[in-house]
């Protein structure tokens, strides 16, 4: 650790800036280094921070400038080996995922700080997960499905999940219960084509449908229904039933294509998500 400070005061004393002290917070893949810096050369920081970062390694490293609330640059670098193996039950045991109130907590994983990142779905419409071959998309797709199962019960969560690969999710095969839907066999999992598309028309009526109970209740939103739902404020007898979250979840979309857009197999879902419960 010391040897890659001393580089990074070497590259910064090389641009004519000279820092005034340095902190180092460690973190299991990246590093963060805490620089003081004379305020004045932030601008020059700014106008050699590409140089900057080829000079200190180039990829993965990452400046911030200037770190929030702090009088001093950020540059995060990653490590030379890994300082802490991070596992899944790292994250779900830690005091961020298990004291979180969110309503669909996720965890994304620890920041270069050694903090663990907890998000909320339920504040999200879509998540697009991006990366190349072997990067570990489908590796977060199971670690978001685990976070939301371990604090979240059948019902108040159901599932909608289509991977042409069914190895790929096979640890939540046997979870018929957490399903919108099966035909009693072992597997829910959607691993064709027409049934994912059959499945998505049964999410945009189920969305349809829950948009006019919402304006039935004078409601905008799952939270707000469910709460009148629970307080005996609305009657079964006229068709109001407790709602809970729906996830949907496609692992490699592009086979499922076949020929459609992106936007034909998803565009029915994307405008109607917002607030009903659907993600």
């Amino acid at each position: 650790m010391i040897s890659v400070a001393d580089r990074v005061l070497w590259v910064l004393n090389g641009f004519g800036i000279k820092p005034l002290n340095i902190d180092i917070v460690p973190g299991p893949r990246y590093s963060l280094y805490e620089i003081g810096i004379d305020p004045k050369k932030l601008s020059k920081l700014s106008r050699n921070e590409k140089d900057i970062t080829i000079a200190l390694g180039g990829k993965g490293c990452r400046i911030i400038n200037p770190i929030p609330n702090k009088l001093a640059i950020g540059i995060e670098i990653p490590n030379p080996f890994d300082l802490e193996h991070l596992s899944l039950s790292d994250l779900l045991s830690s005091d961020e995922y298990m004291q979180s109130t969110a309503v669909l907590p996720i965890t994304m994983g620890m920041d270069a700080c050694g903090r663990v990142i907890v998000k909320d779905l339920a504040d999200m419409n879509h998540l697009l997960i991006c990366g190349g071959l072997q990067q570990g998309k489908t590796s977060l797709v199971n670690q978001l499905i685990a976070s939301l199962l371990m604090k979240i019960t059948s019902d108040d969560l159901k599932f909608v999940i289509a991977n042409s690969n069914e190895l790929e999710l096979q640890d939540f095969m046997n979870l018929p219960q957490n399903y919108l839907a099966n035909d009693g066999k072992k597997d829910c999992i959607i691993s064709e084509r027409p049934n994912l598309y059959e499945a998505f028309q049964c999410v945009t009526a189920e969305m349809q449908m829950r948009n006019g109970l919402f304006s039935i209740a004078g409601v905008k939103s799952i939270e707000e229904y469910n709460a009148l739902f629970v307080s005996n404020r609305l009657n079964p007898q006229n068709g109001h039933h407790y709602l809970p979250h729906i996830i949907c979840i496609v692992d490699e979309i592009q086979p499922f294509l076949d020929g459609k857009s992106w936007d034909d197999m998803l565009s029915p879902i994307l405008e109607l998500t917002k607030n009903t419960g659907v993600h």
